[in-house]
């Protein structure tokens, strides 16, 4: 049985993915949500708030679509609920 947090780290890579976006904020953001995602599964609730700002910071540079926007904001805020 695959973990919860594998699943979801798929479907926000898919989702930072799409669109039309420039590539190089696209990637460094999805490496941010990716450690966002690894930092918050470990306790680490500060430092996934630090990576899913940036990958925020690094969507709206690149232009993201806003379904993007909306899973990495809900992810910053749930950080922000536990710190």
């Amino acid at each position: 049985m695959a973990r919860p947090w594998i699943a979801a780290s798929g479907a926000l890579l898919l989702l930072v993915m799409a669109g039309c976006a420039n590539p190089i904020n696209m990637h460094n953001a999805q490496r941010y949500a990716v450690a966002g995602q690894v930092a918050a599964r470990n306790g680490a609730w500060a430092e996934a708030r630090k990576n899913f700002g940036r990958a925020i910071a690094n969507v709206r540079m690149g232009h993201g679509d806003d379904r993007t926007l909306a899973v990495l904001y809900y992810e910053y805020g749930q950080r922000e609920a536990q710190c």
